[in-house]
């Protein structure tokens, strides 16, 4: 089985910088691609036999994949937050 973390980690990055200013859309991205790793790796953890198996496996790693790129940059765009700055 193909995984593309290479060829969809730079597509992420590109258009993370292009749009940048838009938040809400990553945060938007990042809520999905939780949802359908998450989910779906519930749904395989339980043993049942799932019809589109391999499938479902593909999706779960490539959500992962986003999700993993996305929330390395909403933890980057959030450091203000952990970090902010003195006033003094």
């Amino acid at each position: 089985m193909n995984y593309y973390f290479l060829p969809v980690s730079l597509v992420l990055f590109i258009i993370i910088i292009l749009t940048q200013k838009s938040r809400r859309l990553w945060n938007i991205v990042l809520l999905i691609s939780f949802l359908i790793s998450g989910v779906l790796g519930l749904l395989m953890s339980t043993g049942l036999h799932l019809p589109f198996y391999s499938f479902f496996l593909w999706l779960h790693v490539e959500a992962g994949i986003i999700m993993a790129i996305v929330s390395l940059f909403h933890a980057f765009w959030h450091l203000p937050y952990y970090f902010p700055r003195r006033l003094n």
